[in-house]
């Protein structure tokens, strides 16, 4: 088996994350008895900028329980915005709009933020009874990240309802997103022709109200750009991807067969 090395892991994002899961696929296929001759390991935001993509330029905002943005130049080359986890990063994913319902509870308890629904449909997600659970729980073992995520579909209903604190929260997440967008544009000078846009994600698909609030922001600067979203599921990027790798489509076949698994969006 020849491993075709690349620097970043499938889905994760250090060499040593690499040297991990390599180690995990090549013991896989030989307690399988397969035998491969290339494999490809990449994060999965470029497996499905790539996938998508191909050879021409563009941005991937994904959104989901976390958030990244990748974007594309006409060379080929490719860079990453954000990404770096929930600790640090993940700014406009749902972990962020949860954590922003969580934050703002606490804050319109000592008076620096006006009440809202929020504190309500937290409680309620989180089947919990009292704001002193809420604290509980948060510093507590059974706090994760994916709990926080998902507030996030509340957040969304209560924005809907015209609460001005969750519709705050959300349009926070998509301005971070668009910065995050423009950020990679602007460093693969994608601003000096047409280019695509693949909104990816939960958070960017289920409800249009981050997904509006991104590409306003981002139309505020640029206009020559088509956005499209993923109607298959995420895997399909992969398979895309590892045709590509193996030059197993031209061009025009990769094109029919992409083309049903795609939506575009007006801007």
């Amino acid at each position: 088996m020849r491993l075709m090395e690349e620097e970043q892991a499938a889905g994760l994002d250090t060499r040593s994350d690499y040297t991990a899961v390599s180690k995990i696929v090549r013991d896989s296929f030989q307690l399988s008895g397969i035998e491969v001759n290339d494999m490809v390991l990449e994060n999965d935001g470029h497996i499905t900028l790539y996938g998508i993509l191909g050879h021409r330029p563009g941005v991937l905002a994904v959104s989901g329980t976390g958030s990244i943005v990748w974007g594309k130049a006409k060379g080929g080359a490719s860079l990453r915005v954000g990404g770096w986890g929930h600790r640090i990063s993940d700014d406009g994913s749902g972990y962020f709009i949860g954590l922003e319902a969580l934050r703002h509870i606490f804050r319109s308890i000592d008076g620096q933020d006006p009440p809202s629904g929020i504190r309500q449909v937290v409680l309620e997600t989180l089947q919990l009874s009292t704001t002193d659970d809420l604290l509980t729980w948060i510093n507590g073992t059974a706090y994760s990240v994916e709990k926080v995520a998902s507030i996030t579909p509340s957040i969304f209903k209560l924005a809907h309802e015209r609460d001005p604190a969750a519709n705050g929260i959300l349009q926070k997440a998509g301005q971070h997103l668009a910065h995050a967008c423009i950020t990679a544009i602007q460093k693969c000078h994608l601003d000096e022709d047409h280019f695509e846009l693949i909104a990816v994600g939960s958070v960017l698909q289920k409800d249009a109200l981050v997904l509006e609030a991104m590409l306003h922001a981002i139309k505020e600067n640029y206009k020559d750009f088509t956005v499209r979203q993923l109607e298959s599921e995420p895997i399909y990027c992969a398979l895309l991807y590892g045709l590509r790798c193996l030059n197993g489509c031209n061009n025009d076949a990769m094109t029919r067969f992409i083309a049903p698994c795609f939506m575009v969006c007006d801007v």
